[in-house]
């Protein structure tokens, strides 16, 4: 089972990943514990998906798990579907998901989406001359 999933609420300024799995898929589980072990902890929210549990999903995504994507920040949290594949849509912006590797963790792909997702945001290191 995933266990590393978390909802984080009270978190909703991090990137959000969605990661696509079926339970008992050593794959699934090894591509959640890569993130854990080689991601700091509190530059992401996960969600975790057992496709499972849709028909549609199971469809789309039947040979493609584990399938982690990110949510962009344009999306916000109002995304009217999680289907890959049938590029998912926020009703108001449009936004999709971006799939960012299948199968086996990209370890680059992911840093480079996650540092990009706040690239807009000064980070607190900045002075306020470079905003």
């Amino acid at each position: 089972m995933i266990d590393g999933c978390r909802g984080d609420a009270e978190r909703p300024h991090l990137p959000e990943l969605v990661l696509y799995f079926r339970e008992g898929c050593h794959l699934c589980e090894d591509m959640e514990q890569q993130l854990r072990e080689l991601l700091e902890p509190d530059s992401y929210r996960l969600r975790c998906i057992d496709i499972d549990q849709d028909a549609a999903l199971r469809i789309s995504c039947n040979a493609r798990v584990p399938l982690l994507c990110l949510v962009p920040e344009s999306a916000g949290h109002q995304l009217s579907s999680l289907v890959p594949g049938e590029s998912p849509q926020n009703v108001s912006t449009g936004s999709t998901l971006v799939e960012l590797c299948e199968h086996f963790l990209d370890l680059k792909a992911v840093r480079d989406a996650l540092a990009s997702y706040n690239r807009g945001f000064p980070s607190a290191c900045d002075s306020p001359a470079r905003w």
